[in-house]
């Protein structure tokens, strides 16, 4: 190909423009979407969590009453500290596996993004590296055949001054000529300088792809660790909460109620117990919890009267006896029982933690444990006689509940005694009355 040729050919490329320009790449680089991140540790002891938090699955302690009771430190102990933190652990790492689970599937989408931007960007290098080619190679041609033909051109100066008659016009199209060539020469050094930087644009997006796909890739094996470690843990600490549950149930029981003297949990488990049995059998009357913690404080410091303490059943031992009713000073009560209840063949006496002579025991006895007994010195059973002597109507008002106090003992200062404390308990526990549900 001679030099005029070349030239030709360069224009006509020129003409329908360089394929390989520079231009703003259409197609930008998604921004990766940000890993949500990683569940932290919630301290639950300043979320005024309840002992029902705890204990989810209780045996023995009614779950109202473990609800109604803060997890008060005082109350936990070692074990409960346990059994905190074992819930902790569980829900942290439940939220984890969680966590882990929904980013494997994000990542598993912004993997397959990258790679299908990855395959993209190779094959736009691999088009910019050839056309990058394409433009030295024909920058070289150029070069080459002007190099060839350079030696083949006429002496300009000559060719002007020689008296030919067509000489000038022959060295003004020479001129023209040259001035095209030296001018294509230059489109093609801009066009490959162009392809250049196009394919090192290319390039950076190659290598943005890689470290993307790279970068996603590395999230999600993360999530897989993060999971695999969650789903190990919760397999360590699942088996481990229902016994640590049992345990603190079972401490829970002969604690006493923070804020108060002596009213231990299996009181108030037993009080409450009475209120839901009372509802049931008697609907209309609607004996709280702490009405009957009132009367157990007055009559028996809730079953610790003297030497006398109740287990984790509300058994009491020894059994709690009143004064033979001798009528010095008290009533003149001979014997009704032949002593089976208060072991006192010649006279009556008050027995068991909620304090009921044998002919009222005989009237009201109940068995509030379920065990098949009516046991006077069972807090359960006394709780439940106790109920069905002061039920007549709904004792949610204060007057009748004062009425009904004066048929279980005719002191007026007795009556005043029980309201106070049952209004101190009532602050101390936020228990639900069985029956506020229904309306």
């Amino acid at each position: 190909m001679n030099s005029r040729a070349f030239l030709a050919a360069v224009i006509a490329a020129a003409a329908l423009g360089a394929p390989g320009a520079v231009s703003a790449d259409a197609r930008a680089p998604e921004r990766p979407q940000e890993s949500q991140a990683v569940v932290q540790l919630v301290d639950h002891r300043a979320t005024g969590m309840t002992l029902g938090d705890l204990i989810t699955n209780p045996r023995r302690i009614h779950a109202e009453v473990l609800d109604g009771i803060a997890a008060d430190p005082a109350l936990l102990g070692a074990r409960g500290e346990l059994l905190l933190e074992l819930r902790t652990q569980l829900e942290q790492s439940q939220l984890q596996r969680d966590w882990a689970l929904g980013e494997q599937e994000l990542r598993t989408q912004t993997i397959r993004q990258a790679t299908n931007d990855l395959r993209e960007r190779r094959a736009e290098l691999a088009d910019a590296e050839a056309d990058e080619a394409a433009k030295r190679d024909r920058l070289q041609s150029m070069s080459v055949d002007a190099f060839v033909h350079n030696s083949d051109q006429p002496d300009l100066g000559s060719l002007l001054e020689s008296n030919t008659e067509n000489a000038p016009s022959r060295a003004t199209e020479l001129l023209r000529i040259d001035t095209l060539i030296q001018s294509a020469e230059q489109e093609l050094v801009d066009q490959r300088d162009a392809a250049i930087a196009h394919r090192q644009t290319q390039q950076r997006h190659l290598d943005d792809a890689i470290a993307r796909v790279e970068r996603e890739q590395g999230l999600f094996d993360r999530a897989v660790a993060t999971a695999d470690e969650a789903e190990q843990t919760i397999a360590s600490v699942e088996p481990r909460i229902g016994p640590a549950e049992r345990r603190l149930e079972r401490d829970l029981l002969l604690r006493t109620l923070p804020g108060t003297d002596n009213l231990q949990i299996v009181a108030v488990n037993a009080y409450f117990n009475a209120s839901l049995i009372a509802h049931q059998q008697w609907p209309s009357c609607r004996i709280s919890w702490n009405q009957l913690a009132g009367v157990g404080r007055v009559e028996s410091f809730h079953g610790n009267f003297g030497a006398s303490r109740v287990d984790a059943a509300g058994q009491t031992s020894p059994h709690i006896l009143g004064p033979q009713l001798n009528g010095d000073p008290w009533l003149a009560i001979p014997d009704t029982d032949q002593g089976e209840l208060d072991g006192d063949i010649e006279w009556d006496r008050a027995v068991g933690p909620m304090q009921f002579i044998p002919t009222s025991w005989s009237l009201f006895a109940g068995d509030g444990n379920g065990d098949g007994r009516e046991d006077p010195h069972n807090l359960y059973d006394a709780t439940v006689a106790a109920a069905d002597h002061l039920c007549g109507s709904g004792l949610e008002h204060p007057d009748r509940f004062r009425r009904a106090l004066l048929g279980y003992n005719r002191s007026v200062s007795y009556g005043h005694d029980v309201m106070d404390f049952a209004d101190r308990y009532r602050q101390q526990a936020t228990i639900q009355d069985p029956w506020v549900e229904e309306g």
